[in-house]
């Protein structure tokens, strides 16, 4: 069983994944494949920073590559300064290819990164706010981005979408 607390009760990126105890959540979309892009990173490590921290931990949550790692080696430590070296993290022999979060060292922020090319963030109010200053693209644009996508999916292909609304319930505060 994965361990995300105190900022996750679950690593499921569509469902209401937030321990209700944290205070700020929003959607990051799109992601880099299973990485936050360049602008999301520097974000990160900005609001990381002004909560006095500058390292964290990349936890592989994607079930089926936990099964071919070894379970010695489900999580790497890693510095926020650096994003080509975020980009080439290994988890041993195997990159970075699957769901995964990044989790603050001091467990007051987290990023949950789903298969389906979204994140989910949360932590405490002020780190959700240093993040907002330092990301360009502006977190209520990404939520939109999101919102757009999973319509033209239903539209196209009739993706199944009622889990968007109660998934933004639940960034917005509900369960």
């Amino acid at each position: 069983m994965l361990d995300l607390k105190p900022v996750f009760i679950s690593s499921d990126a569509f469902d209401a994944p937030f321990d209700p105890g944290v205070e700020a959540r929003a959607v990051l979309y799109p992601v880099t494949g299973y990485h936050l892009s360049r602008d999301q990173f520097d974000a990160l490590s900005a609001a990381a920073a002004d909560v006095g921290e500058d390292r964290a931990t990349c936890v592989l949550t994607d079930p089926e590559l936990r099964q071919v790692i070894s379970p010695a080696r489900p999580r790497v430590e890693f510095a926020l300064a650096e994003y080509e070296a975020y980009r080439a993290l290994t988890f041993g022999p195997i990159p970075l290819l699957g769901e995964n979060a990044i989790m603050s060292a001091a467990g007051a922020w987290g990023v949950l990164i789903s298969q389906e090319g979204h994140a989910l963030i949360g932590g405490p109010r002020t780190f959700l706010d240093s993040f907002s200053r330092a990301y360009p693209r502006g977190l209520a644009a990404d939520e939109a981005a999101f919102v757009a996508a999973w319509e033209r999916n239903a539209a196209s292909i009739g993706s199944e979408t009622s889990w968007v609304g109660a998934l933004l319930s639940h960034i917005h505060g509900g369960r």
